[in-house]
This record gives C-alpha cells, structure tokens and sequence, in this order.
C-alpha cells in the first residue's frame, strides 16, 4: 500500500509539474518587477510547490532544503534595501454584502476624508497588536506609503509542522525589516485624540505556517502615552484634527456587539465603521474578532480583518 501510494503521489506530481513550474517563474519575475516582502514570501512558496524536494521520499523530517539560485538573490536583492512599490499593496477590498446580512446596516455615505487615489492600510487593533497574522503586508505597506527603504535579513531557517511538513518559504521561515527611517502608523483613540507608533523594525514568519503562529514582534516607539488605547490604526495621511467619535454596544457575553464610527473631517460622513465581538470557536471558546470599513470615495470598503486564532 505504501509503494501504491508514493507511486499515486508521483503520478500526480508529475501531471502537475508544468503549472507548478510556470507559477513558480511567474512569482520569481513577478518579484524581480518589483520586489517586496509578500512577493519574496510567494515566491519561496511557489519554489516549494514546485520543488520534489518536500516529497523525497528519503528526506529526513528535519533535513532544510537546498540553497536555490533565484531565491538567493532575491535575499540579497531585499538586504541591500528596497523601497517597496504602491503596486506591490492591496488597497482596500470591496464588500458585497450578502441580502440579509447584518452588516446591511452600515450607514449611508458620500465621498469624504478619503479618496481613491489615497495610500491606505487600515489595521484593527485593540484588542489585537499592531502585529498579527498580517504582518507581511502590514511590512510593505510601512515601506510603500511611508514611502521608505526596508532592508531585510534571514532571521530564522525554515521549521516544521505536524507530520514533517515545512513552516516558511523555502529554507526562511522568519525575516528581521528594518527601516531607514521611523515609520509611522496612525492611531486614533475612542475620544478622538490622534495617536501613533513609530515603527523602527519587525520580526516577521513568512510563508506557510501554523494557524495558531502570531510569533511577529515589532521595535519602536509611541508617539503619545495613550497609544495601547486606539481603537483603530491606520498607515496613510494623518487626522486633520480632533476626530468626531460614535459608539454602541449591543447584546452580551458572546453576542456582544460594539460599533464605532470615526469621522475625520466633522462633516456628518463616516470616514470608519468598526465593528468588533467575538464568536463560538471549534473548541467551543470565544473566538475575538475585529473589522474596520473604510468609506472610500463613498463606498464602503474592507480596511482590515482579523480574528484570534480558531483552530487545534
């Protein structure tokens, strides 16, 4: 049974094998255009995928894979510094809200404090860290919109899983980014007072990982004592002024809802809409749970998404 299945397994592999190869050179070039930390970590995904290097099947559970040529020079591309590209960010997604969906009551809106063209990376935090299961993209965006130099060094070779299989991207399994200059994240607190951190390095795992993994940790400093009070954080332009604030609760225990809606410029329009609770997990505990809609150009938007780790 053992030899049917590695025979399966190589059938398979190898009626994959051209579509793997062809997304693995599409991620080595599509990081070559315009390198970032998310295109390195893709990259060094699509090189496992496309590697036998996973499914030897002498390969030990602790051996670490080969130096690859492309995946080198992409880590010495990142070390000497690279200022990632607005290309390179996901803007805001669109939300299509499904008939019946409570989420059907976001308020109406118009075009207000952001506009389409705006750099934008909205972060929920409180009561979760600037750092989470994000923590890549939020790295290029702190580069890209502070519109500074990142350099990045190996921190740690690939890991482990259940059963053998690989934690990272390739033979990297974390990353150290540090930027040439403090980069900023905006916070804002639940009375409308702008607050902020000042970013001067990350400790990131990239590529693939385990659910409960939100090992990342960040270096820096706080623009003003109450910034573990903000109640949304955001890299982009900063508050015109003291922000106006609206907030509600709903429901209790697990069925606690709270609602907050910012608007920046005062003028009656909702510029966020942040909604937070928590839900029942697969192992029958309260799963927290945040997520920030941005008005852009009078659409509402998804800013950001997180929740705590749901799995065993």
């Amino acid at each position: 049974m053992k030899i049917a299945s590695g025979v399966a397994i190589a059938v398979l592999m190898t009626a994959f094998q051209p579509e793997l190869d062809k997304q693995r050179d599409e991620a080595i070039r599509t990081f070559q255009d315009s390198p970032s930390l998310g295109r390195f970590s893709e990259a060094g995904i699509a090189i496992m995928n496309a590697s036998d290097w996973a499914n030897a099947r002498d390969r030990k559970e602790d051996d670490l894979p080969p130096a690859h040529p492309e995946f080198e020079k992409m880590k010495a591309r990142l070390a000497t510094g690279v200022m990632v590209s607005m290309s390179a960010i996901q803007p805001p997604s669109e939300w299509d809200v499904p008939e019946g969906d409570t989420m059907a009551s976001l308020p109406a809106i118009r075009p207000s404090f952001f506009r389409a063209d705006d750099a934008l990376f909205a972060i929920a935090v409180r009561p979760f860290k600037i750092v989470d299961k994000d923590v890549v993209p939020l790295i290029d965006a702190l580069s890209a919109i502070n519109r500074l130099t990142m350099r990045i060094r190996t921190a740690g070779p690939i890991g482990f899983g259940t059963g053998g299989s690989p934690n990272g991207s390739w033979d990297v399994a974390s990353v150290e980014a540090r930027f040439d200059q403090e980069a900023l994240v905006h916070g804002l607190t639940r009375d409308g007072r702008s607050t902020g951190y000042r970013v001067r390095s990350v400790m990131a795992p990239i590529g693939e990982r385990n659910c409960t993994d939100r090992s990342g940790s960040i270096i820096g400093t706080r623009v003003t004592p109450d910034w573990d009070s903000s109640i949304v954080a955001w890299i982009g332009k900063p508050a015109p002024g003291t922000a106006m604030v609206t907030s509600r609760q709903t429901g209790s225990g697990v069925t606690k809802r709270v609602t907050e809606t910012v608007d920046f410029d005062r003028d009656g329009v909702p510029d966020f809409f942040i909604s937070a609770g928590s839900d029942i997990g697969i192992s029958d505990l309260p799963v927290p749970w945040k997520i920030v809609f941005v008005n852009v150009e009078g659409k509402w938007r998804i800013g950001s998404y997180r929740s705590a780790p749901d799995c065993t």
